[in-house]
């Protein structure tokens, strides 16, 4: 079952509120950086808020945010490898485009070749092979 995200400012409001009902505070920028930083993404938005607040004596500040997320990308860079290893040069090549900021245009000459993609073919084929569903769940596609 998909949820949609839930809305940042939704988010804010109940961080900020979690902190104070345990005598700590967190200012409502530093609670929009926490949902900035895991994308809304329910499951990130509450661990790195978990572990902020753990890592916040009185009040909040933005290196106890940053050491927050710090921390949540070491505890699970063991996932992030283990989805890293599953894909294939060209899905990798593709992803490393994207990291780079090449957002269209894949199947122009110089990035297939920047990128070792090797055909316009491939890349559609890429694309279709890292949307989500699809690679987990073949009955999905």
């Amino acid at each position: 079952m998909f949820i949609d995200k839930i809305p940042e400012q939704e988010w804010v409001e109940y961080i900020c509120h979690q902190f104070a009902a345990t005598g700590k505070s967190i200012s409502q920028d530093l609670a929009a950086l926490i949902c900035k930083y895991a994308e809304c993404q329910s499951s990130y938005v509450q661990h790195l808020s978990w572990i902020a607040w753990y890592k916040t004596e009185g009040q909040a500040d933005k290196d106890t945010i940053d050491s927050a997320l710090s921390d949540l990308l070491k505890q699970n860079s063991v996932f992030f490898q283990r989805d890293v290893e599953s894909l294939t040069s060209l899905q990798l090549n593709f992803i490393k485009a994207l990291a780079d900021g090449v957002e269209t245009g894949f199947s122009k000459k110089e990035y297939i070749r920047k990128y070792n993609l090797e055909s316009s073919a491939n890349i559609q084929a890429v694309k279709k092979a890292l949307i989500w569903p699809s690679r987990y769940s073949p009955w999905m596609t």
